[in-house]
């Protein structure tokens, strides 16, 4: 992919992740329980070629939830006011970092 192609999609997913993100904390626990509905595993990106997600307005840090492995469709999700803690150990891949999560925020 060329840098132009690259710098043409971040434009698109930047639009679309200010305009469509809900916040992490109230809306997590849905995002993860229908995924797992559909047999999917809950899976999150940081970053797309070299840049992060921000939410400049906000000041903070954003990821884009998708669901990986399920038996249906489940919509991606981009979540707005991402707590530190929660970038950082999907930044690092800590190992099963999505049962952590599901743990802080009292999910199954």
């Amino acid at each position: 992919m060329s840098m132009d192609e690259d710098t043409a999609i971040w434009d698109v997913l930047y639009r679309v992740a200010l305009k469509e993100s809900v916040d992490f904390k109230d809306n997590i626990q849905t995002f993860i329980k229908k995924c797992t509905e559909a047999g999917g595993t809950p899976s999150f990106v940081t970053e797309f070629g070299g840049g992060t997600f921000h939410d400049y307005n906000r000041g903070t840090r954003m990821l884009l939830g998708y669901c990986s492995n399920s038996g249906s469709y489940v919509e991606p999700v981009w979540f707005n006011n991402v707590p530190d803690d929660v970038i950082a150990l999907a930044e690092n891949r800590v190992s099963n970092w999505e049962n952590e999560i599901k743990k802080r925020y009292g999910i199954g």
